[in-house]
């Protein structure tokens, strides 16, 4: 509990990264939000595979990769620091 009000204050000696969504509840809130929007768009596609009678395991990879994108892209940002 001291990290996270350390975090909360800005202290730049406390490692925060894995643990961001800590620091405040919009953060948490903007995580769960992506995370759903990923899995919302897997979903999607598998059910429209099923529908035609697909068996595209790359194009679901690549949905969620690109879905996911933003995520992979902000952890290199935070990493990188």
């Amino acid at each position: 509990m001291k990290d996270v009000r350390q975090m909360r204050r800005s202290d730049r000696s406390v490692c925060k990264r894995g643990i961001e969504h800590l620091i405040s509840p919009d953060i948490l809130r903007g995580m769960q939000q992506e995370k759903e929007g990923v899995i919302k768009a897997v979903l999607s596609e598998q059910k429209r595979q099923r529908t035609l009678d697909i068996h595209d395991p790359q194009r679901i990879a690549l949905i969620s990769s690109n879905n996911s994108a933003g995520a992979k892209k902000l952890a290199h940002v935070l990493a990188s620091r």
